[in-house]
């Protein structure tokens, strides 16, 4: 099913807001003249190091359990995180903004209501 042809509204907005983060970051790679991926392959051979990754759909039958040990981890203290939490859906654009200045101190969210009530998610 195309996310156009779901009937959620909040997913259907969700959609836009990664649309145009897309678009966002292509407009600024096509600008700046860079190759796309991380700007700092030097720093690689003067500090004698190397960067691993990895497929994550290699792992989809194990996201279930990775799930699990992470709340975990979370209950425990052992995995910490930070959000930066913003309110309204007229703060998406700073939001999204503030993952390219590095403004943001955490996981960019944006909260459209207090309550969502039940839901699939």
């Amino acid at each position: 099913e195309r996310i156009d042809e779901l009937t959620d509204e909040r997913v259907r907005l969700w959609a836009q807001v990664v649309r145009l983060q897309d678009h966002i970051r292509d407009l600024e790679r096509a600008g700046s003249g860079r190759p796309p991926g991380p700007s700092n392959y030097l720093n690689l051979i003067n500090k004698q190091a190397k960067m691993v990754g990895f497929q994550g759909l290699a792992y989809v039958d194990r996201y279930p359990e990775a799930w699990d040990r992470m709340w975990e981890w979370a209950a425990e203290g052992k995995l910490q995180y930070r959000t930066d939490m913003k309110d309204g859906l007229e703060s998406c654009v700073d939001q999204l903004n503030s993952l390219f200045t590095g403004a943001n101190t955490g996981k960019a969210l944006v909260r459209l209501c207090d309550d969502p009530g039940p839901g699939p998610y």
